[in-house]
């Protein structure tokens, strides 16, 4: 592992030190970096980094940075563009994704962090925020204001691991929320987006509330709902009945039935059973 002073991990950043851009090394930098202003055009991985204090602002990243291993006290990226973000087995206290023009792709996997920040991103093509996340506390909130306008963009939030998620102003294309940890608490207040699937949903076991959803545009939306346990308390029946399609496998809507069978009427809602023995009650 190679202790870096900032200015020596600025050059890593421009992808002006050649010899880690054929063979990259471990790095340890010995204090709090601020990252400002950079423009590259390389797309660069990390095998480790460990640090107390790492902040990139007002950078543009025509390429990606994907950083494995990162461990360190506070990260933040913000006010920046760049194709892909990607953090893998890494180790944070305190996480800021913000306020930035683009993220292409923001990929956590097998990452532990106390407090995530994402906040106030203008467009992205892809958050995957995977079930193999260990995150104790979470705010998502203001992103994708401007994904309107695109023809795709994703979400995908597996909370199994996650102690509390508060997501609010949610603008994607489709939107998928699933796999919930017993005692988990996921708050959501207003997702805008076409397809919104919720799966593996028991409200008995984890503290969900689903509110203001409502879809882009409602002649090609649809709502999912699979292997789940779910009613009136989780997801108001204005949201189901906004969507112009349904689908419900494996899953059980208690509250919510009136506002099934009125889709179902106008024949705008789908049914699946993958067994006589399935959950699907009524």
């Amino acid at each position: 592992m190679r202790l870096l002073r900032a200015k020596d991990f600025l050059k890593v950043i421009k992808g002006e030190d050649i010899e880690f851009r054929i063979k990259p090394y471990e790095i340890q930098l010995k204090e709090k970096v601020v990252i400002e202003g950079v423009r590259s055009i390389y797309s660069l991985e990390f095998p480790k980094i460990k640090f107390k204090e790492l902040i990139i602002r007002n950078c543009e990243f025509s390429g990606g940075l994907k950083l494995n291993h990162l461990e360190g006290r506070a990260f933040t990226f913000e006010k920046s563009k760049i194709k892909g973000l990607t953090l893998l087995g890494s180790r944070v206290d305190r996480m800021h994704i913000s306020e930035n023009i683009h993220l292409g792709e923001l990929h956590f996997d097998k990452t532990a962090i106390n407090n995530l920040d994402i906040a106030r991103n203008e467009s992205f093509n892809r958050f995957h925020l995977g079930c193999h996340n260990n995150v104790l506390r979470a705010t998502i909130s203001h992103n994708g204001v401007h994904n309107s306008g695109m023809t795709d963009s994703s979400v995908y939030i597996c909370p199994e691991r996650f102690g509390e998620i508060d997501i609010q102003n949610m603008h994607a294309n489709k939107v998928e929320i699933g796999t919930f940890g017993e005692h988990s608490r996921l708050s959501v207040n207003g997702v805008v987006t076409d397809e919104f699937k919720i799966e593996n949903c028991d409200h008995s076991k984890s503290q969900v509330s689903l509110k203001n959803i409502r879809p882009m545009g409602e002649q090609k939306s649809q709502l999912t709902i699979k292997d789940s346990k779910l009613d009136e308390t989780v997801l108001e029946q204005s949201a189901i009945s906004q969507f112009n399609d349904l689908s419900i496998e494996n899953s059980e809507v208690g509250s919510l039935k009136n506002a099934v069978d009125e889709l179902q009427r106008l024949q705008k809602a789908r049914f699946w059973k993958r067994s006589i023995s399935s959950m699907f009650l009524w």
